[in-house]
């Protein structure tokens, strides 16, 4: 008896030992990645990105676009308010050279745009493009749901709310080229120019309406997301092992050529997991399918990936900076977050980019996400119910951070009741601690902002 006291004890002993030595090893990769932004950071402009970036090219949406996320990601990994003061002086400079504050008309509006043009993909025509604007302003909405969220970031609350109103304002700019439909519950955004738009174009956007909703649970962004997020659903071809495919253009009656390459891709990727974070449309299973579409058809090994969703194409043509903006798909399924440490320890930083930059950040914040400790959620969470049964109307959803942080023991003690208006179960802690929910009481009904309309030509081209 005492022997196998003894042993148990022994087996104790060496499993902790074991455990504490991963969680160490864990941690120091998490350091590491952190030393490595921060280098590629500052070798980039000299740390200010790409702001400095203006006239005829798009370096703002498919460069600083992606700085501003990475600070994001940098702060959920590291909790350091450095990179939310980077993010602030930054965008601070973008958004003074947003087009009407430039008073540059976009051409085919005959007015500015709250939003960043350039004369790319436009045959030299002053444009302002819907996936430009969406790109740009994520960072910066994610910035104001985290300062919304987290008591101690007081300090950035004046620049949250400027920068929740100027969000707004870009959001509206493209409220005139919405269009309901055409399935039940769809819809999707046009241009201008060449008519209803690639649904990675549209989706980055919505990416913007659902941490919009996520920040202020006003339902008039939460509807138009939803309407999105169908719009891509009813799209996907899936495969019969329940993997997807999809095209990078599908037009509106579904039918779709070819397969979209994995940078596109990435932006509907982040897009769906914002929506499973928030129960809009997407479910744990299609989490799934897209996480089988890493795993079966675009990694080929270690260090090769197919250029395509099919799994066809050329081979890293979007590597590494695109697998890492899939990192968000790692929390379905651990092996993706293995295949981006693997390739991002062969990328020479001096040739860094901004998505590149984005990337190091997901690493970081997801291989920090994994290294917690997991604590009991449903029973802490049917304890509260019990203890505050009068509040059971007061509450529509739960932040797990603030669940379990012992700063917000009063407002968790507000916690009553758990809604899930997909009827699955409730996402795992890894999801929710991505995107925390707000603990706000059901707003009332909404009313839609006056959409900015604009001159010019009604007719889209069709491509």
């Amino acid at each position: 008896m005492i022997r196998s006291c003894k042993l148990q004890i022994a087996n104790l002993i060496a499993f902790l030992f074991c455990a504490i030595s991963m969680t160490s090893g864990s941690l120091a990769q998490t350091d590491s990645l952190t030393v490595r932004f921060d280098k590629i950071d500052n070798h980039l402009n000299n740390g200010m990105g790409y702001t400095n970036v203006l006239g005829n090219t798009s370096g703002y949406a498919w460069g600083e676009s992606y700085v501003l996320s990475a600070y994001i990601d940098m702060y959920r990994a590291t909790g350091d308010t450095l990179y939310l003061d980077k993010l602030v002086e930054q965008f601070d400079r973008v958004l003074a050279n947003r087009d009407d504050a430039r008073h540059i008309n976009d051409y085919y509006r005959k007015a500015p745009i709250a939003g960043w043009g350039s004369t790319e993909y436009s045959k030299g025509k002053w444009h302002t493009w819907l996936v430009h604007t969406g790109m740009i302003c994520q960072g910066p909405a994610d910035f104001v749901q985290i300062v919304r969220a987290e008591g101690r970031l007081k300090k950035y609350a004046a620049k949250a709310d400027l920068y929740l109103q100027k969000i707004k304002e870009s959001v509206s700019s493209h409220e005139p080229d919405w269009r309901n439909g055409p399935g039940k519950d769809e819809g999707y955004y046009v241009d201008p120019e060449i008519g209803p738009l690639p649904v990675n174009q549209q989706n980055a956007m919505g990416s913007v309406l659902v941490s919009l909703y996520h920040t202020t649970r006003d339902h008039f962004y939460r509807d138009k997301a939803s309407q999105l997020a169908r719009f891509m659903q009813k799209r996907l071809r899936k495969r019969p092992d329940g993997s997807f495919d999809w095209s990078y253009w599908p037009r509106l009656d579904g039918n779709g050529r070819g397969s979209e390459d994995i940078s596109h891709a990435a932006i509907n990727i982040n897009f769906a997991v914002r929506c499973r974070a928030q129960k809009i449309v997407f479910s744990n299973q299609d989490m799934d399918a897209f996480a089988l579409t890493w795993t079966h058809y675009i990694r080929r090994s270690a260090h090769e990936f197919a250029d395509n969703v099919d799994g066809k194409g050329g081979t890293n043509t979007h590597s590494p900076q695109a697998v890492g903006r899939w990192m968000d798909l790692s929390m379905f399924n651990h092996a993706i977050l293995e295949d981006g440490l693997t390739v991002f320890g062969d990328l020479a930083d001096e040739k860094a980019s901004g998505a590149d930059l984005l990337g190091i950040a997901k690493l970081a914040h997801y291989r920090k996400v994994f290294d917690q400790p997991k604590r009991p959620l449903i029973p802490r969470i049917k304890l509260l119910k019990k203890r505050h049964a009068s509040l059971a109307n007061s509450v529509r959803e739960v932040d797990v951070n603030v669940l379990m942080t012992k700063a917000s023991r009063s407002t968790a003690s507000k916690i009553a009741t758990l809604t899930n208006d997909s009827n699955e179960p409730f996402p795992s802690p890894d999801l929710t601690e991505l995107f925390p929910y707000i603990l706000l009481p059901e707003p009332p009904p909404y009313f839609a902002p006056e959409p900015i309309t604009y001159p010019g030509p009604t007719h889209y081209k069709l491509t």
